[in-house]
C-alpha cells in the first residue's frame, strides 16, 4: 500500500515520508549518545511544519519529544524552550492553514464529527465497536495491500490470510531486530500511548465522513495507520534479548527472508490483479 501511495498523485506518500522522518529524528535524539544540537531541533520543527501541511491529525507525533531523556537538555528550562521551539511554529501554521482552507481541511471534518459526537456519544462508540468487529480484516488488508495497485474497489483483493502472514512477518522482524540501541520501558510506553490516541482520532475523523445511519465507520481505511505504524512496531523491540540466544548466521539471512516474503506477496497479488483486469475487460 505504501508503494502504491508513493506512485500515486496523492499527498499520502509525502505524509508517510515526513511522518517516518519525524519519528526517526525523535528516536535519534532519544537514543544516540551525542548531545542535542540546535540544527536537529530546527530540522524537527521543519518536519512537523511539513507534517501539518499534509494531514494535521498526525501532529501528535510531536509528543515523542518526551522520550528524549531529561539529562540531554541540561535543565528543565532548556527542555521546555526546545519543546516550544519544535511545536509552536507548526501550531501557528496549522491554525493559519485551517483559517485559509476551511472547506477541505481538518476544521470541517472535526466540526462535523464533533457535532455528531456531542449530540450522541453512543453513536460513535457503537460505530467504533461495530467497525472493529466487522471491518478489522479489511483494515489489515487495506494497511498491507488490498491489491498490488492499492485500489480498494477491485472485486478480488489479496487473500486475507496472506495479509495476516505479512503482518506477522513485520512483527517477527521487529522482534528479531539487532540494532544496538537500548529502548527503555518508558520509551516504549509513550509511542504506544501516542499510537492509541491517534488511532482513536483517526476513527473519529472517519466517523465524521461517514453518512448517518450506516452503523459502522464506513469511511475508515487501514492505510491511515501507515504514517504511525513505526510507533506500533516499536512495542516489539526487545533490545536484542531474544536474538542473543539465536545463532548469528541465521540472523544474517533475515534480510533475505524479508525480501523473499515481499516477492512472494507481490507475485500472488499481481496474479490476482491480472485475473481481475481480465474479468473487468470481459464484463465491459
Amino acid at each position: 500500500m505504501a508503494l502504491y501511495e508513493a506512485a500515486s498523485l496523492s499527498y499520502d506518500s509525502l505524509n508517510n515520508a515526513i511522518s517516518f522522518i519525524s519519528i526517526a529524528l525523535f528516536l535519534k535524539l532519544a537514543l544516540s549518545k551525542n548531545k542535542i544540537q540546535k540544527k536537529e531541533i530546527t530540522l524537527l520543527s521543519i518536519s512537523l511544519i511539513c507534517l501539518v501541511l499534509t494531514k494535521q491529525v498526525y501532529f501528535l507525533i510531536a509528543l515523542l519529544f518526551f522520550i528524549i531523556p531529561k539529562y540531554k537538555f541540561g535543565n528543565m528550562k532548556k527542555r521546555i524552550i526546545y519543546f516550544i521551539y519544535i511545536v509552536l511554529p507548526a501550531s501557528i501554521i496549522m491554525i493559519f492553514w485551517e483559517y485559509l482552507f476551511t472547506n477541505n481541511t481538518l476544521n470541517n471534518t472535526l466540526s462535523h464529527s464533533s457535532n455528531s459526537f456531542l449530540i450522541n456519544q453512543i453513536n460513535f462508540l457503537t460505530a467504533l465497536k461495530n467497525s472493529l468487529m466487522m471491518e478489522s480484516g479489511f483494515y489489515v488488508q487495506n494497511f498491507i495491500s488490498w491489491c498490488p495497485i492499492g485500489y480498494i474497489n477491485l472485486p478480488n483483493p489479496v487473500p486475507l490470510f496472506l495479509t495476516y502472514i505479512y503482518l506477522i512477518i513485520l512483527i517477527i522482524v521487529s522482534i528479531l531486530d539487532i540494532s544496538k540501541f537500548k529502548l527503555k520501558l518508558k520509551q516504549k510506553t509513550i509511542p504506544l500511548m501516542i499510537f492509541s490516541v491517534l488511532s482513536i482520532l483517526i476513527f473519529f475523523m472517519a466517523f465524521g465522513w461517514t453518512p448517518p445511519g450506516v452503523g459502522f465507520i464506513s469511511a475508515m481505511q487501514g492505510r491511515y495507520f501507515i504514517p504511525i505504524a513505526p510507533l506500533f512496531f516499536l512495542i516489539f523491540y526487545n533490545n536484542g534479548k531474544i536474538t542473543k540466544y539465536l545463532d548469528k548466521k541465521y540472523l544474517n539471512y533475515l534480510n533475505v527472508f524479508v525480501i523473499t516474503s515481499i516477492v512472494i506477496m507481490l507475485s500472488i497479488s499481481t496474479y490476482i490483479s491480472y485475473e481481475t483486469s481480465l474479468l473487468s475487460m470481459f464484463i465491459n
